[in-house]
């Protein structure tokens, strides 16, 4: 594996991670607000959306390891 194709590796890793990270902040503060009455209706499609790109990037991660 060359140089650059390492940095990429590296780089959907951190995305992942990222991503896995932002969708349980997101889940967590939408029911926080749900249950003060005050529901974020965006955080969920958000999440989704998020999670489709975290099945992508992690899958190409999981075949590159």
């Amino acid at each position: 594996m060359n140089k650059f194709e390492a940095t990429v590796y590296k780089i959907e890793a951190v995305i992942a991670s990222v991503l896995l990270c932002l969708i349980s902040v997101l889940v967590f503060v939408s029911a926080v607000a749900r249950t003060f009455g005050r529901p974020i209706n965006w955080t969920q499609d958000f999440a989704l959306l998020a999670f489709a790109w975290l099945t992508f990037l992690g899958s190409d991660v999981l075949a590159r390891s």
